[in-house]
């Protein structure tokens, strides 16, 4: 039996802990705005990598997953009062938070009062050891063969040794008071953390008293997961507000609290190695070397360094390509919306569009100018410069093929083709994204119409033109003269005059307006003096009811009819006629009555009207009429 000597043994037992050493040596931790390019959920341990283009490739190590021991796991929860319009307040909350709270708050009043609750979930992946792992065959082959870009391509620079993630779950809590309510804050807080220490069917002391006072302060919560999927969310309705039941809330947080460490959860931190430091790579590219009788450190640091200058290059091309079909596909959307009549670009001041990913909403006008022909056109001769070039310099086409060519093993610098570039300049692409990603936001105003300096309303008239049935019988003489002289309007051929825009306020109060108008009215006749008040309710179209209550002080009569009436609109003059029934009481008794009315009614705003009525009433034994002069107001 042979005898090793000692120090062979000694060896033999370092060589794993020396190339972890080896390969640890030049680990890059990546922990700033470079991760949101990865997508969180895509990267693992052992997945290649590139930190300067910001992308992820293919796992190039055989069983990666089986070289990393348990993830550990930690968890913070805070509950805390919060001032949506506080910067110190919000400073204290991380951007997630910060959007959230800012989105869910947009239309609270002053009465109104927030306190945030945050779970953190932290896991972390250990370091991936590669003294028990070994580098695919396959990406292995790419490098002995000499097709260094096809192994940076499909690995990577580097490879993701360890990584950490975070999974947030917000919920906001408001109450209304005309002050803070400290001590109601103090229960809501005593009665959310006991989550932590209390099994699934007990509840705190707490929980009973304060029922009332949650109910008597309207408390609602909304909440947002981040980071992982909610399997229960405690409103129900994710991004509503819903009112609070504490034991379910808590339940809630305890399941969220499991299922944020069953996986998932936002990359905060990569560790990542390069691939030219990991021993099986060096060997594949020193016999590659030994083949072309070359080799070395000066030619390992050019392969590292053509590498990232390949990837950057690709990334550059790829993002560059990305925002140019992103503006081409806002700007078909944006067209759509041109063509089906919605949108009229002759009418874009004050319209706005809303971003889909933070509800901010940004001017119209701004989108329609950075998505011009002339500036689509610039993106695309940028686009074609940076991929072919020009006749001042070589595209990044020609760079990459010249970097194949020397097997990367050349120094880009020694090739005019790859010369360093700056990204091309589109000073829109954050709008553009902000508002057309994932689809193009909600557009406010920007409508066609002729009574724009009369539209303050138009939010509300808008919802209630969405109702079916109005629009069906909004179809009348007076609507076809407005559509005419829309058609007039977009061809240049008329100004539009106050007399147009009475007369479309009235056609549009007809067919979309409020469906109750009161109005007041004094008038005179054979019975003397009549002093009236009455409400109107559209039912359908022209077709209404009214209730009338009439006061005859020299008769000593006073009258309450209620009278269906039909009502049409010529010009800027509406008129409506209606027969009703209905009592008078006098010094006699009651006695039934029956109503004939006509009148007129002249718009001045869009609520206010003026007109004119004849009346007739019948009683048992005798027959009175007037005229009135009547002033309405449109609710």
């Amino acid at each position: 039996m042979t005898r090793l000597d000692p120090r062979v043994l000694l060896a033999v037992a370092l060589v794993p802990s020396l190339v972890a050493a080896r390969a640890a040596a030049g680990t890059l931790v990546v922990d700033d705005d470079r991760l949101d390019a990865l997508g969180g959920a895509t990267a693992a341990i052992g997945r290649g990598y590139s930190p300067s283009a910001g992308s992820l490739h293919n796992v190039c190590f055989a069983r990666a997953d089986k070289a990393a021991s348990a993830t550990s796991y930690s968890f913070d929860f805070t509950f805390e009062p919060i001032e949506p319009g506080d910067a110190a307040t919000l400073g204290r909350v991380d951007r997630d938070g910060r959007a959230f709270v800012t989105a869910a708050t947009r239309h609270d009043d002053d009465r109104t009062h927030h306190l945030l609750a945050v779970l953190t979930v932290d896991s972390e992946s250990p370091a991936l050891d590669e003294s028990s792992t070994e580098v695919s065959a396959t990406a292995l082959d790419l490098v002995r063969r000499g097709d260094i870009t096809g192994f940076f391509a499909s690995c990577g620079t580097h490879y993701i040794r360890s990584l950490a993630r975070r999974a947030r779950y917000y919920s906001l809590f408001t109450y209304r008071a005309d002050e803070r309510d400290d001590a109601f804050e103090h229960d809501l807080g005593v009665a959310v953390r006991a989550f932590g220490g209390t099994g699934e069917g007990e509840a705190p002391p707490v929980d009973g008293a304060f029922a009332h006072a949650a109910a008597e302060h309207h408390l609602r919560v909304i909440t947002r997961a981040v980071g992982w999927s909610a399997p229960i969310d405690a409103s129900h309705s994710p991004g509503a507000a819903a009112p609070v039941e504490i034991s379910a809330y808590r339940a809630s947080l305890r399941e969220a609290q499991r299922a944020m460490q069953a996986g998932g959860g936002r990359l905060v931190r990569v560790e990542a190695t390069p691939w030219l430091e990991h021993p099986a790579v060096l060997g594949g590219l020193d016999e590659l070397a030994a083949e072309r009788d070359g080799g070395g450190a000066q030619e390992r640091q050019a392969v590292a360094d053509n590498a990232v200058l390949y990837l950057e290059l690709s990334s550059l091309v790829a993002d560059s390509r990305r925002k140019l079909d992103q503006a081409v596909q806002c700007r078909r959307a944006l067209d759509d919306r041109f063509a089906s009549g919605s949108l009229s670009r002759r009418h874009l001041g004050g319209a706005t569009i809303e971003s889909p990913r933070t509800g901010a909403r940004r001017p119209l006008r701004s989108l329609v100018d950075a998505l011009s022909d002339d500036k689509l056109a610039l993106l695309r001769s940028q686009q074609r410069q940076l991929e072919q070039g020009d006749d001042d310099q070589p595209g990044v086409a020609q760079c990459v093929v010249e970097l194949e060519r020397s097997h990367l093993s050349v120094s880009a610098r020694t090739i005019p083709a790859c010369a360093r570039r700056q990204r091309p300049v589109f000073a829109d692409a954050a709008l553009i994204e902000d508002v057309c990603a994932p689809s193009l936001g909600e557009i406010r105003g920007g409508k066609r119409t002729h009574v724009a300096a009369h539209d303050r309303d138009r939010d509300r008239d808008a919802d209630e033109d969405r109702d079916a049935d109005e629009d069906r019988d909004d179809r009348n003489e007076s609507d076809d003269r407005v559509a005419d002289r829309d058609d007039d309007d977009r061809d240049g051929e008329r100004e539009i005059d106050e007399d147009d825009a009475r007369e479309a306020i009235a056609a549009r109060a007809l067919r979309g307006g409020s469906r109750w108008k009161l109005g007041a009215s004094l008038g005179a006749g054979t019975p003397g003096a009549v002093v009236g008040v009455r409400a109107d309710y559209r039912i359908l179209g022209p077709l209404g009811v009214a209730g009338r209550f009439d006061v005859l002080p020299q008769r000593g009569l006073v009258a309450l009819t209620a009278i269906p009436t039909w009502t049409a609109s010529w010009s800027s003059l509406r008129m409506r006629a209606g027969i009703g029934v209905g009592f008078a009481i006098g010094s006699t008794g009651v006695a039934g009555e029956g109503v004939l009315e006509v009148g007129t009614e002249i718009p001045l705003t869009r609520r206010v009207s003026v007109g004119g009525s004849f009346s007739i009433a019948m009683i048992p034994g005798d027959v009175m009429s007037w005229i009135g002069l009547e002033a309405a107001l449109r609710l």
